[in-house]
């Protein structure tokens, strides 16, 4: 066995800070307080997490309102284009007569 001031304590620190455990990950409050991101892992997972939920529902209400314009100026198109047919049959049908 080696004399004592030849030992390196780091390994058995080491293995020591790897078994135990250090502080208590289960921390319920700091989901809920906006103040802890940063500090608690969770907090700052959860206000990610919440913000890119939000960010895509965002974006899902966006492309909706997008899809119902484009769908809105498509049908006044096709309603613009049977105007227009009907109007050219009509005065054709009114020059021939």
């Amino acid at each position: 066995m080696p004399p004592l001031s030849l030992r390196d304590p780091r390994n058995a620190v080491l293995s020591w800070t790897n078994e135990t455990c250090l502080r208590v990950k289960d921390t319920p409050k700091a989901r809920e307080q906006s103040w802890f991101k940063g500090v608690f892992a969770e907090a700052s997972q959860t206000q990610g997490l919440k913000r890119v939920l939000q960010d895509i529902e965002n974006n899902k209400a966006e492309k909706h309102s997008k899809n119902r314009q484009f769908k809105k100026i498509i049908f006044i198109y096709k309603c613009l284009k049977i105007l227009l047919l009907l109007c050219l049959i009509t005065n054709c049908l009114l020059n021939n007569s």
